[in-house]
């Protein structure tokens, strides 16, 4: 006879009530804990495969129950529960093969021809949109009727792809986070954990591998869209919420604190609630082009015009999980690609050290190289590969390349040039009484207005160019803040080293000097080397235990007596501690004041 595991009233492919279903995982679990005999060999005539065949099939079979109870709950959502229930389906036709539930799931999501031909469709139509602002940065008039008619319809197809796309990368989590949680949670994995007969040994094996394989999807999805994955557990608490209210107003009425009529009408809202927030389910849309964009600080100021004109000659690139996107041998900067979908793995070197991390939606690759034009002795990055998204395809980047950085570089620098020009003409007109100096200025003004509209910038070029060189110069501001930060633990350690080094040369020359000369020149040359704060009260007491322990340590406070003959040398000892610690305290801060 088969093992009931989950086995209970209803049918397997039937709906089942939630208690029915509870009690069926729950009880099972129970039984098959107390009862020994269902794992005797003897007992059931098995062999040891044929057993395993059936403990494996007769899991599965309380795992769909499980899948059910949450769907009835309102935490699964049908697309979700129809996705685990193939799942179960398609391993329990191959019993004698181990679990392979997380495969069959991502195997089943990436080559579904659905999302494949949405997710091609709509990295064509982006890159439409990307023409269309192309063609329309010359200022023809045919080219803006082109994009008057072809835009409108480019970005409502887009859009309605997007919302698709989202809302299935969204199920997919969904379904990894509840088979994660019936893997190490339910009532069917908590019984074979608690077993320790050899079947139950292998199965734990596959559950845990199959756990393992889920939750590094989890922890990859998180870091690529952290957004996704809290409008999941917001919709998760919004439920638990909504059942407590109404479990609350069933109590009151049940109490008599509230009369019939009011009872009746809060049960009303709150099944209301209740209900619109399991039908519609968990609610989350990927952030626009622009959005991510602006999520690097160097263009999260930058104008509406700036960052179409960067969406327009930007490239879009699209990757297959595993395929490499920045090489380790090259002979110039890859550019700076800014991740719009999925994830990037970047191999780095930090000083001497490798160190590899994972770079999500809106995260950048080659950002400081690019921009420096040249690698960083304590950050170098080495290469970066494709991972692959929720919907098993490869990241999508905006690539904004060299040669486009250059042009960036050209038109900042023009600009400068151009305003230092026209304001040395205007001066110089002023000066001479040629022209009243307004007059002259708003020349030079028109005569600036008019070289980039040649360049062919655009038509609005004067904010335009001004715009390039604060672009620059936020790049380099990014790029040097970067730096710094991932410098500045090393930096203070060396200035630490160093303040500590020079307070113990002072402390050294400060002992060879008379008592009464001591502190005074103690305390005038730690201020000129830790700073003018040095003189405040809370640092005077360190001043005075250096002094103490400066004494210790050359034995003529050391040993000292009082009048009654009592030593002073335990008192020094717990001074000369307290003074280690307050100096190091005091190093450390200054230290990290001179590195910022």
């Amino acid at each position: 006879s088969r093992l009931a595991v989950g086995s209970g009233p209803g049918d397997v492919h039937g709906e089942a009530s939630p208690t029915a279903v509870a009690a069926a995982g729950d009880g099972v679990a129970e039984v098959a804990l107390q009862d020994r005999s269902l794992y005797s060999l003897d007992d059931q005539g098995l062999s040891q495969n044929a057993y395993i065949e059936e403990f494996r099939a007769s899991l599965l079979v309380g795992l769909k129950r499980h899948f059910r109870f949450k769907s009835a709950e309102g935490l699964l959502s049908k697309a979700s529960l129809r996705i685990l229930d193939f799942a179960c389906d398609a391993s329990l036709s191959r019993p004698a093969s181990p679990l392979n539930l997380w495969s069959t799931i991502h195997h089943d999501i990436k080559h579904r021809g659905v999302v494949k031909f949405s997710a091609a469709a709509h990295l064509q139509l982006r890159r439409m949109h990307r023409s269309l602002l192309r063609l329309t940065a010359r200022g023809a008039s045919c080219d803006q009727l082109l994009r008057w008619l072809l835009l409108p319809a480019i970005q409502h197809t887009s859009n309605m792809l997007k919302h698709r796309l989202d809302r299935v990368a969204l199920t997919v989590l969904e379904v990894a986070l509840e088979l994660w949680l019936a893997l190490t949670a339910s009532p069917q994995a908590r019984m074979i954990r608690h077993s320790h007969n050899p079947t139950s040994v292998i199965l734990q094996g596959e559950l845990k591998s199959q756990a393992a394989a889920v939750w590094q999807f989890i922890t990859n999805r998180q870091v690529e869209a952290p957004d996704e994955f809290a409008s999941l557990q917001t919709h998760r608490v919004q439920l638990a919420v909504a059942r407590r209210q109404l479990a609350f107003v069933e109590h009151m009425a049940e109490v008599g604190a509230v009369d019939e009529s009011a009872a009746e009408a809060l049960h009303e809202r709150a099944e209301h609630r209740l209900y619109r927030l399991e039908s519609r389910g968990p609610h989350w849309s990927a952030p626009s082009l622009v959005d991510i964009v602006r999520r690097q600080p160097c263009f999260a100021d930058q104008g509406d015009a700036m960052l179409l004109w960067l969406r327009a000659y930007a490239d879009l690139k699209s990757y297959m999980p595993g395929q490499c996107i920045v090489p380790r041998k090259r002979s110039s900067p890859p550019g700076i690609f800014i991740v719009l979908r999925g994830l990037v793995k970047v191999d780095v070197l930090l000083g001497s050290l490798p160190e590899t991390h994972y770079v999500g939606v809106g995260g950048s690759v080659g950002f400081i190289s690019s921009t420096l034009r040249s690698d960083v002795k304590s950050i170098t990055l080495k290469s970066a590969y494709a991972q692959g998204d929720a919907l098993g395809q490869g990241p999508l980047v905006l690539h904004l390349p060299m040669r486009l950085l250059q042009t960036i570089k050209l038109k900042a620098v023009q600009a400068i040039h151009s305003s230092t020009e026209a304001a040395a003409a205007a001066a110089a007109a002023a000066s001479q009484g040629q022209n009243h100096p307004s007059q002259s200025t708003a020349a030079a003004a028109s005569q600036h207005l008019r070289e980039p509209t040649a360049a062919g910038v655009g038509a609005s070029t004067a904010l335009h160019s001004s715009a390039f060189a604060q672009l620059l110069l936020d790049m380099h501001r990014q790029a040097g803040i970067t730096i710094l930060h991932r410098v500045l633990e090393d930096l203070v350690q060396q200035l630490a080293s160093h303040l500590g080094a020079t307070v113990q040369a002072i402390l050294s020359y400060t002992s060879t000097l008379p008592a009464h000369k001591a502190h005074a020149k103690l305390q005038r040359l730690l201020q000129s080397a830790l700073g003018p704060s040095t003189t405040s009260s809370s640092d005077s007491r360190i001043f005075s235990a250096l002094l103490a322990n400066d004494g210790a340590a050359t034995g003529s406070l050391a040993g000292s007596e009082d009048p009654d003959g009592s030593h002073h040398g335990e008192g020094l000892s717990d001074t000369a501690s307290a003074a280690a610690a307050a100096a190091d305290q005091l190093i450390e801060e200054r230290a990290r004041e001179a590195a910022m």
